[in-house]
């Protein structure tokens, strides 16, 4: 039996995490995997991690943690605990972006949580790199996509199309998505932005403001189902990413298995995911300016953009589920 710990919030609105989909998927491949938790409030969610730890202790043979940089930190600190209590072997996912930034501000306590574990799984080289900097034991295991759902193709030649697909909160800045957009639809006046994604504070209402204020040709669609926006993206050419942290980001990964041409700022992980100028375009975080120039780039150079998509492409078939399967495989059965 393998425990699975992560916040499983998809029924409270959320969008489904790895807990839920990587979860799955290794149930699936024949694995007994018993996963936690769905409490909405965090301090029951930590209970009932904690006291899924102890109810299955003894036939658990390993207990894997989705481990993120900010308060979540601290879920995965008390669930190594447990398992350190109850001799159990941990293996942290290193899925926070901001994790470098998080080793250097609780020292001990990483010590304690990363050193501690059977192994580290990084989902990026920035953090696989990053962490056996710090002398903590990691290896490399891509998230992954099922590619065969998500249908290729060629952008040979690009529209003023835009695609942004997250949550709409500060820290994936949407504000810069409209900042970017209104310099395109200057140029490009039969330009388009749609914005996917539920709304996680203030920052949906500041962008819609500005797109009312300024009538800039922008759509929110809200939260949709993978499959409908997966779908939607035939209509679009350009995907942009303008989050301020980040690690992997899925939807990336996603957009460049379509074959959408990337243009993204480069926190974290971004810069280890994305080869600027050969399968996508890295600008600086918050650079609107460039990220616009970027955009109008791809709209005027259409074998660089025939290049990108096509590059894209190649890389995304690395992350593949049937590849990324055998690495978890590896790993649980050692």
């Amino acid at each position: 039996m393998i425990i699975y710990l992560g916040n499983k919030l998809s029924s409270h609105g959320v969008n489904p995490t790895s807990v839920e989909i990587l979860g799955q998927k290794l149930i699936d491949s024949g694995l007994q995997v018993i996963t936690a938790s769905n409490k909405k409030n965090k301090w029951l969610r930590l209970i009932d991690m904690g006291w899924t730890i102890f109810r299955h202790r003894k036939p658990a043979r390993m207990v894997l943690i989705d481990c993120y940089s900010t308060d979540a930190f601290w879920f995965a600190v008390f669930a190594a605990a447990i398992c350190r209590f109850n001799r159990l072997k941990y293996v942290p996912i290193l899925r926070g972006g901001n994790l470098p930034h998080r080793i250097q501000n609780s020292k001990r306590i990483s010590d304690y949580l990363f050193n501690g574990s059977l192994l580290n799984v990084a989902t990026s080289r920035y953090l696989h790199e990053c962490f056996n900097s710090h002398g903590y034991r990691s290896i490399i295991i891509h998230n992954y996509i099922e590619l065969i759902k998500y249908p290729f193709t060629h952008r040979r030649m690009v529209s003023p199309r835009i695609l942004w697909v997250r949550a709409f909160h500060s820290t994936y800045n949407p504000v810069m998505a409209i900042n970017t957009f209104r310099i395109v639809q200057e140029r490009f006046p039969d330009a388009k932005l749609c914005m996917v994604g539920p709304a996680k504070d203030g920052t949906m209402d500041m962008c819609k403001k500005v797109v009312n204020s300024e009538g800039l040709n922008v759509e929110f669609t809200g939260k949709l189902e993978k499959e409908k926006w997966i779908k939607m993206s035939v209509e679009y050419d350009i995907f942009i990413n303008t989050t301020d942290y980040d690690n992997t980001p899925i939807s990336v990964m996603e957009a460049m298995a379509l074959g959408m041409p990337v243009v993204s700022t480069n926190p974290g992980g971004v810069s280890k995911l994305i080869n600027d100028g050969v399968d996508g375009i890295l600008v600086n975080t918050g650079d609107y300016e460039s990220m616009a120039d970027s955009i109008i780039n791809l709209l005027t150079d259409h074998n660089k953009a025939g290049s990108i998509s096509r590059a894209a492409r190649e890389k995304a078939e690395m992350w593949d589920w049937n590849v990324v399967k055998t690495k978890w495989m590896d790993l649980i059965n050692q």
